[in-house]
């Protein structure tokens, strides 16, 4: 597992995840088990890129930017 992710038990995300065995599915509303499946996955994957790349901070600094881009139509104007 290159870099394991973490979904809740959603029944589409939860299923790839345990097809592909590609990471950890936790119970949705239960932040302790979101907790354990994290410490699981960087105890799996002690990858310091990991912690630096994919933390909120980061992920959330694109995120941000998207939501800040103008919107614009299929014509290349901006919504009214």
């Amino acid at each position: 597992m290159a870099k394991p992710v973490l979904v809740s038990n959603a029944k589409p995300l939860a299923r790839i995840v345990r097809e592909c065995s590609c990471g950890f599915v936790f119970t949705s509303g239960d932040p302790a088990d979101a907790a354990a499946k994290i410490e699981k996955a960087y105890a799996l994957r002690g990858d310091p890129e990991m912690r630096l790349r994919y933390t909120w901070v980061v992920a959330s600094g694109g995120l941000v930017q998207a939501y800040e881009k103008p919107a614009v139509s299929g014509r290349g104007e901006k919504p009214r």
